[in-house]
C-alpha cells in the first residue's frame, strides 16, 4: 500500500553464480554494456504483446536500459521466465528510481524462495535506507507471513522514515496477529507513524488478528477503529465481530457507526435487533436510511418486520420507496 520516497544510489545484492554488475552511473545501477547497448540490435525494438514481451532475458536487460515504452510489461516478463540472470538483473536495477516500484512488485510476486532468503539476509542490513526499504517492500508484496518477525525487528531497530513507512505497510499485508499487535500499538501511541499504521490495519484479513486488535477497542481513536471494521468487512468470516460492531453504533464517530452497518449487514438476521435499534435512534436522517437500506438489503422476512417497525423515523417523502422493499420481502 505505502510507497515511500526513493533515494538514489542503493546496492543490490548478487545471485550466486551471476555475473557481477558494473559500477553505477549516475545514481543507477546496473550493467553498463546494458546501458551502452547497440541501438540498433533487433532486441531492443521488440515489443510488449499481450501482456508479454518477446525476447531473452540479455535481450529484455537490455531493452528494460534503453528508450522502450512499458517497461514495467519488461520487469514481469524477466520475472517470469526466471533463472539467475534475471533476478541478478532485475536486483541490479533497483536503484533506478524509474524501475524500482515495478521491480519490487516483480521479485515480490515471483522471485523463489533462495531469492527472496539472499534478499532478506543481504538487502536489510544494507547501509542504505533505500535499499532496506526496497527490500521490505519486496517482502510485503509476497505477504509471506513467515517474513513478518524479520520486518518488526527491523522496524524495532530502524530510525529512518523510508524505512519504516516500508515496513508499517508490509505488516499489514502479512496480516498475522503480533503485526496487528505491533500496527495497533503504533496506531494508539500516536504520532507520525499513526496514520501509516492505520493505512496498514485496513489490508488485514484474518479475523483472529483483527480480534486481537479490537481487544483494545477503548483506546483507539476514532480513525483507528474504523480500520479495524472495515477490515472486518472485507475478510472472511466475520461473525465473531458481532459484539465489537454492534458496540461500534454508538460510537461518537459517524464513520464508525456507518462501518458498523456495513459490518453487520453480513450477519444475516443476527443483526436485526442492532440495526432496529440504531435505525430507532436516528442518530442523523443519513444514517437512518443508510441502516433501513441495510435492512431491506438483508432480504429476510425478519428484516423486513424490523424495517416496517422503524419506517417512521424517515422523511415521509423517504417511505414508500423503503415500504415497497419489505413488503415484497414479505410477499406482501
Amino acid at each position: 500500500m505505502p510507497r515511500a520516497r526513493a533515494l538514489r544510489g542503493a546496492e543490490a545484492p548478487r545471485v550466486a553464480g551471476a555475473s557481477a554488475p558494473a559500477p553505477a552511473r549516475d545514481g543507477i545501477d546496473g550493467p553498463l554494456e546494458s546501458l551502452l547497448a547497440d541501438p540498433a540490435d533487433p532486441a531492443l525494438h521488440s515489443a510488449p504483446v499481450g501482456g508479454e514481451a518477446r525476447g531473452t532475458v540479455p535481450e529484455l536487460l537490455r531493452l528494460l536500459d534503453g528508450d522502450a515504452p512499458r517497461k514495467d510489461l519488461l520487469v514481469r516478463s524477466i520475472a517470469t521466465r526466471g533463472g539467475t540472470e534475471a533476478w541478478e538483473g532485475l536486483l541490479a536495477r533497483l536503484g533506478n528510481r524509474s524501475l524500482r516500484s515495478a521491480i519490487e512488485v516483480a521479485l515480490g510476486e515471483h522471485a523463489p524462495p533462495e531469492v527472496i532468503d539472499r534478499l532478506k539476509r543481504e538487502m536489510l542490513a544494507a547501509p542504505a535506507p533505500a535499499t532496506r526499504a526496497s527490500a521490505v517492500r519486496v517482502l510485503g508484496v509476497t505477504a509471506d507471513r513467515r517474513h513478518g518477525a524479520n520486518v518488526r525487528a527491523l522496524l524495532d531497530r530502524e530510525s529512518e522514515w523510508e524505512v519504516r513507512h516500508a515496513a508499517i505497510g508490509a505488516l499489514g499485508r502479512f496480516g498475522d496477529a503480533p503485526s496487528v499487535e505491533t500496527l495497533v500499538g503504533l496506531a494508539v501511541f500516536g504520532g507520525r507513524e499513526a496514520r501509516t499504521a492505520r493505512l496498514a490495519l485496513l489490508d488485514v484479513r484474518d479475523l483472529a488478528a483483527l480480534e486481537g486488535g479490537a481487544a483494545r477497542w477503548p483506546e483507539l481513536d476514532g480513525e483507528t477503529r474504523f480500520a479495524l471494521l472495515y477490515a472486518a468487512t472485507e475478510a472472511p468470516r466475520a461473525r465473531t465481530l458481532l459484539p465489537v460492531a454492534t458496540e461500534a453504533l454508538h460510537d461518537p464517530d459517524d464513520r464508525v457507526r456507518i462501518q458498523a452497518v456495513e459490518l453487520l449487514v453480513r450477519f444475516g438476521d443476527d443483526a436485526v435487533e442492532p440495526l432496529l435499534d440504531h435505525a430507532l435512534r436516528g442518530a442523523s436522517a443519513n444514517e437512518t436510511e443508510g441502516t433501513l437500506a441495510a435492512l431491506a438489503g438483508l432480504a429476510t422476512p425478519r428484516a423486513a418486520e424490523a424495517g416496517l417497525r422503524a419506517i417512521g423515523a424517515l422523511p415521509p417523502r423517504r417511505q414508500a420507496h423503503y415500504r415497497a422493499l419489505f413488503l415484497a420481502t414479505l410477499g406482501r
